[in-house]
């Protein structure tokens, strides 16, 4: 008679059974024990093992992450992923994406087939650590990603198009309750003509009107195309009449000193944004994008006008300077588009009068 054997149990006493093991490595030893015990360990061994993924993007990771997604004990379990971006170890790539075998819409792709994944992280998608193409990942990936129980979103040294962080928030508007965003630059599109107009912080932040739930928010060192995105109060004796710490219903807006060992980021002091994540946590984000787009549309003359008030004005007037700062931000867009229309007209004209000339010629 063979000796009894945990082969032979059904998988329901073997579950049970590794529940009550001290270690879970030992889950590791027990799938090499045979391919029958292989397989009925292997829902707890998912339960243990895939609950929070990182993965740093490359080839063989790439792969894993497709293979992982039609695998229904892993689907089920993963709740948190961190993508971290290729390391470009000081070569120059034309396209690292291409060059490294790495499809962002493939990954996305998968990425959306793990349907409670609830934490999102992303790491060191900027051109500090060397990459250059980032448009070619975040398009294609932020196009086909969608997890329908996201709350927690996590960008930590990332270069984005305003359009790409946009709409990655907009799509995860109904369940997302956490934004995390540290040393995030937001660039303009390509062919801008006219960045002095450009609000992409300002743009970002109202996209979240949108939200179903209250959101608590943390954004830390904000850049807009490499320069300061511009968070704080516009007005320059804040710090002073704050003691360093600008609050308002939920809102803190904190000058902290630079990391000395940060020297890429390297300054001397830079912002801190929170925004709790209670009722009134809209207001808060409403008053730190009025600082923003009234600092880039109006400038110094109405911040010095500011500094003569004898306290901070309410809400009424940042709407209203907000309203104010947005037609002429659209003024400005409809000269531009009057201007390029123009132009191209112009261009067509030329481009007739040549072809008559070289008719004529020809002739």
């Amino acid at each position: 008679m063979a000796p009894p054997s945990l082969d032979d149990l059904p998988v329901e006493l073997v579950e049970r059974v590794v529940d009550y093991l001290p270690h879970r490595e030992t889950l590791l030893y027990l799938r090499l024990v045979s391919p029958t015990l292989n397989a009925k360990v292997a829902r707890r061994f998912y339960m243990n093992y895939f609950i929070s993924s990182a993965w740093t993007l490359k080839s063989a990771s790439s792969r894993a992450i497709v293979h992982f997604s039609h695998c229904p004990d892993v689907a089920a379990h993963l709740t948190s992923v961190t993508l971290i971006a290729p390391c470009a170890h000081h070569a120059i790539y034309d396209n690292i994406w291409m060059a490294k075998a790495i499809e962002p819409a493939k990954i996305a792709r998968a990425l959306s087939l793990f349907t409670e994944i609830r934490v999102l992280r992303l790491r060191n998608f900027g051109s500090i650590q060397g990459l250059t193409n980032i448009s070619a990942f975040f398009q294609p990936f932020v196009s086909n990603l969608y997890l329908p129980k996201l709350q927690i979103l996590d960008l930590f040294q990332v270069d984005i198009q305003a359009d790409d962080a946009t709409q990655l928030l907009k799509k995860h508007g109904q369940t997302i309750q956490r934004v995390e965003l540290d040393r995030i630059n937001l660039l303009y599109k390509p062919d801008t003509d006219a960045p002095e107009h450009e609000t992409p912080w300002f743009d970002l932040l109202y996209s979240m009107k949108e939200f179903k739930n209250h959101c608590s928010i943390s954004i830390e060192w904000a850049k807009q195309d490499g320069r300061d995105a511009r968070l704080e109060p516009p007005w320059e004796d804040w710090f002073d009449q704050y003691d360093g710490n600008y609050e308002y219903e939920g809102l803190d807006i904190i000058e902290r000193r630079d990391d000395p060992d940060d020297e890429d980021w390297m300054g001397s002091m830079h912002f801190v944004v929170e925004i709790e994540g209670d009722e009134h946590w809209w207001n808060g984000v409403k008053r730190v994008a009025a600082f923003n787009i009234f600092s880039i549309m109006l400038g110094e003359e109405e911040d010095e006008g500011l500094a003569c008030m004898m306290c901070e004005p309410g809400d009424v007037y940042w709407e209203r300077k907000t309203k104010e700062c947005l037609k002429l931000k659209d003024d400005a867009a409809a000269k531009r588009k009057t201007k390029a229309a123009a132009a191209l007209r112009k261009q067509e004209q030329e481009a007739a009068g040549s072809a008559m000339m070289h008719r004529w010629l020809k002739n």
